[in-house]
Order: structure tokens, then sequence, then C-alpha cells
């Protein structure tokens, strides 16, 4: 996982230097991230993979003592595994945009950038994230499986926090063909909560993250 990480922060790290190049029109070097700073336990807040990768065998352990069959037990454990393989390259990615952008975009006129929904079938929750502008302090905000990349804006001035207006006051449909998010269209039905481990996390307003009082002792939770 840590060689997964460092790969796909240094594509992130030529792909944001080439964007910037051509934006700015001079070369962009790419800034060269630190493994440590896009690998591992700085991506969650400290909680190092041995850690973390032992959750989806105690998924399949929790689920057998609730009487899952061991066929099913198993499934469930390694659609854990891979959400969280999926999550922690993510993470490596958004990280490294952040990284990028503070050192190379703010002598570039960078004011900030966009969310860029990945290819496939995008949820609604991306799709609406993608009409607002981000600081480039800011990490992306991020859900399970989620794909989006990052581009930066250049300009004189700030552009506001909506970026495209027009898609927002659209009444589209979701792309994603279940239509799972349908009934949430809508900026006003969007919400950033912070996870303990993972950060800034896209949610539909009004949901949250149980805490310890919640989890019972025989189950873990935790993304």
């Amino acid at each position: 996982m840590t060689a997964a990480q460092q790969t796909t922060a240094a594509l992130t790290d030529v792909y944001l230097s080439q964007a910037l190049s051509e934006m700015s029109g001079s070369p962009v070097t790419p800034v060269g991230i630190p493994a440590e700073m896009v690998t591992g336990s700085a991506l969650r807040n400290g909680v190092t993979p041995d850690v973390e990768y032992t959750r989806p065998i105690k998924e399949v352990w929790y689920q057998l003592s609730e009487g899952r069959a061991p066929v099913d037990a198993q499934a469930i454990g390694q659609q854990r595994a891979l959400t969280m393989i999926s999550t922690d390259l993510q993470l490596a990615r958004t990280h490294a945009s952040r990284i990028v952008l503070q050192r190379s975009g703010p002598s570039l006129g960078v004011v900030g950038y966009r969310r860029v929904v990945g290819s496939g079938r995008s949820c609604e929750l991306c799709q609406i994230a993608a009409t607002q502008r981000y600081h480039i302090a800011d990490l992306m905000p991020i859900h399970a499986n989620c794909s989006c990349a990052v581009a930066p804006i250049t300009g004189s001035k700030d552009p506001g926090q909506v970026i495209d207006a027009a898609y927002l006051a659209e009444d589209a449909k979701a792309s994603d063909v279940s239509g799972k998010f349908s009934p949430y269209y809508g900026a006003h039905l969007l919400e950033v909560r912070e996870h303990g481990e993972l950060g800034p996390v896209l949610t539909v307003r009004g949901q949250g993250f149980r805490g310890p009082a919640d989890i019972p002792p025989a189950a873990e939770t935790a993304a």
C-alpha cells in the first residue's frame, strides 16, 4: 500500500504541475513530495496500516458472531478491505494535491481549486460538490470509493464560492443510475463533516458519525 500511495502522490504531482504549466504558460516543475507526507498514518490522523488493516478480519469475525454464513462473512470483509484500499489511495491523491497547490500555486495566481468528478458513474454528492470553489489550504472532502481529482483555478480575483451556478440550479438527475442520491439534490442538502480519522467527508446534511458511546463492544465500525 505504501508504494501505491507514493505512486498516486507522484502522479498527482506531475499532473498538477503540468496543469499549472499550461495555465501559466511557463514550465512548472513537480514539487517532489516526501513519502512520509502521503503514506500510512500521515493520511489517517496517526492510525497505522498494521492497525487499519486488521479491520476487515475483525469484520469477518463480527459477521460470523452474528450468524452469517462463512462465505457471506468473507465477502463482507473483502468488500471492506477493497473500500479501505480505495480510500487510502484517494487520501494520497487529496493530500498530494493540497501540498502541490500550496507550494506552487500562490506564485502562479492560483485562487483555489475545483473538484473534477471521476470517470464513469460519479455520485450526485460529488457532482454538487464540483460546483463549489475550494481554497488551496483545504483538503478535498471525499467519501467511500470516491475517485474525484482536483483542477487549479487561476485568475486575478476570487471567483466566489459557487463556480458553476448553472449546473447547481439545474434540476438534474444523478449520474448514478440507481438514483440513490436523487432525493437529496441541491447544495443546501450537501454537508462536509470532519471525520476523526479521514478528515473532511462528503455527506447528506443530517448524517453523522457514531462516537465510541454509540458502538457496541463487539463491533468495530471505523471507516
